[in-house]
């Protein structure tokens, strides 16, 4: 005759596998496309090359944007002048008055 025990503990590997085995081929199957669309983990810096770290678009817009502020003919209070369109984020437009609208009256509460 068949153990309870023995029979119990052949249920659980059973059970085991029957979960772990599509869970490991999924994530497998996961890290494989993100490392052939190039989005997975990256290999280290081949010897003999140096790892880039020159400076993005994006960052040398910003630091050409922060040079013509800080390079803006001072204001007569020493203030530096800027533009309609400096230092405001790209998008960012002003409201005009029929958007914004008017602050609602001070009132009893």
């Amino acid at each position: 005759m068949i153990d309870p025990s023995v029979a119990a503990a052949a249920s659980d590997i059973g059970i085991g596998l029957a979960i772990a085995v599509p869970v490991l081929a999924v994530g497998g199957g996961v890290a494989l496309a993100l490392r052939l669309r190039g989005r997975g983990a990256k290999s280290r810096v081949p010897q003999g090359e140096v790892a880039g770290d020159a400076a993005t678009d994006v960052e040398l817009d910003r630091s050409a944007q922060a040079t013509r502020i800080a390079q803006a003919t001072p204001a007569a209070d020493g203030a530096p002048t800027r533009g309609p369109d400096e230092g405001r984020p790209r998008g960012a437009e002003p409201l005009s008055a029929d958007v914004a609208g008017t602050p609602p009256a001070a009132g009893p509460v």
